[in-house]
């Protein structure tokens, strides 16, 4: 993801971030970390479709 982030590439933040965020969930596991971290991955996917889009 790094590396697609680096080109400007689309990244799978739902796909990875999301999935991990959602295996803390069925265990009643806080995750306020990977709650940052895919806040600000979605932002970055956000600001990469007002690129395209624009």
């Amino acid at each position: 993801m790094l590396r697609d982030i680096e080109n400007g590439s689309p990244i799978e933040a739902d796909q990875i971030i999301g999935d991990m965020m959602r295996r803390a969930s069925s265990f009643s596991l806080p995750a306020p970390i990977l709650s940052t971290v895919h806040a600000h991955l979605k932002s970055y996917e956000f600001r990469g479709s007002q690129r395209i889009a624009a």
